[in-house]
C-alpha cells in the first residue's frame, strides 16, 4: 500500500458539537387558521381562505339571483340592485375580479328580470278577456285565465294558450 504525502484533515473536537442554526419566527411558516366559506351565511363549508373552491361562483351567481328578484318585485330598480349585490360581495372580502363578476352578473340578471316584467305587463290581457286563438289554419275563441293563458275547449280537450313576443298566441 502507497502512502499518500498530503496529511488527512481530522475533525476537531469544536466542529463536531457546533450547535445547529436556529430557525427564526419569520422562516417558519404558520399554518393559516381554517375558518368558514364566505360565500354565504349558511354555507358550512370551511376552508383557509376567503372561498372553498367554486363557492365564489356560487356567491356570483346568489348576489345576481338577489338582484333579479328584488327588481321583479318592484322594489329596487336595476342600479340600486346591483349596488346593493356589489357592497354586498365587498363586504365579504372578494377581490377586485370577483366584484367586478358580480357586478356584471346583478346587472345582466337585474335588466332580463326588468325586461321580463315589461312584457308581461304590456302583453298580458286582463283576466276573462276573450280572445281568438289559432289551430293551424282555424281560430277559436277562447278566454284569458289568471295566469295570463288563453283557454278554449276543442272537443273534449281544454288548449292552453301562451302569449307570445309578436302579440300573437301561441
Amino acid at each position: 500500500m502507497v502512502k499518500s504525502k498530503t496529511p488527512v484533515k481530522q475533525a476537531t473536537p469544536a466542529a463536531k458539537t457546533a450547535p445547529a442554526k436556529r430557525a427564526t419566527p419569520s422562516a417558519a411558516k404558520a399554518a393559516p387558521a381554517v375558518r368558514p366559506c364566505q360565500c354565504s351565511a349558511d354555507c358550512t363549508a370551511t376552508t383557509r381562505r376567503t372561498f372553498a373552491p367554486g363557492h365564489d361562483a356560487r356567491m356570483v351567481g346568489r348576489l345576481g339571483r338577489e338582484a333579479a328578484e328584488r327588481v321583479a318585485s318592484g322594489s329596487l330598480d336595476v342600479e340600486a340592485a346591483t349596488l346593493l349585490a356589489v357592497n354586498t360581495a365587498r363586504e365579504t372580502g372578494a377581490s377586485a375580479l370577483l366584484v367586478e363578476k358580480v357586478r356584471a352578473s346583478a346587472d345582466r340578471l337585474a335588466s332580463r328580470a326588468q325586461a321580463k316584467a315589461a312584457r308581461a305587463q304590456a302583453t298580458a290581457p286582463a283576466k276573462g278577456t276573450e280572445v281568438r286563438v289559432s289551430h293551424g289554419k282555424r281560430s277559436y275563441p277562447a278566454t284569458v285565465d289568471r295566469h295570463g293563458h288563453a283557454q278554449h275547449q276543442l272537443g273534449k280537450a281544454t288548449c292552453t294558450h301562451k302569449p307570445g313576443a309578436d302579440g300573437e298566441w301561441q
